[in-house]
């Protein structure tokens, strides 16, 4: 987004303007975090096959998505819906892993 794109309409009180401002950054850091998150999460969900990264790439992810949490950038129920998406994903690339064997 172009910097015109975000005027936003700031208050009479110097108050009114830092929040404003304060929201803007807030705003941006959140996104930030947003993104790290979801592409830690399609790292792990996209594995084709078990290597030896992937279980750092799992405990990566999980402590991205519970610092979003303690953030309040992400509600505790998407953050164990998606770990836990992600740990069947990682049991099913070592079962078979171990059916290959």
């Amino acid at each position: 987004m172009a910097k015109e794109d975000k005027k936003i309409n700031f208050g009479d009180y110097p108050s009114s303007r830092k929040a404003a401002r304060k929201s803007l950054r807030k705003n941006a850091i959140n996104k930030m975090r947003i993104s790290k998150i979801k592409t830690a999460v399609k790292k792990v969900l996209k594995a084709h096959e078990k290597t030896s990264s992937i279980r750092e790439d799992f405990i990566n992810a999980q402590k991205l998505i519970m610092s979003g949490t303690s953030k309040k950038v992400i509600s505790m129920n998407k953050a164990s819906r998606t770990v836990s998406a992600m740990a069947r994903k990682l049991k099913l690339l070592n079962s078979a892993q171990m059916s290959k064997s």
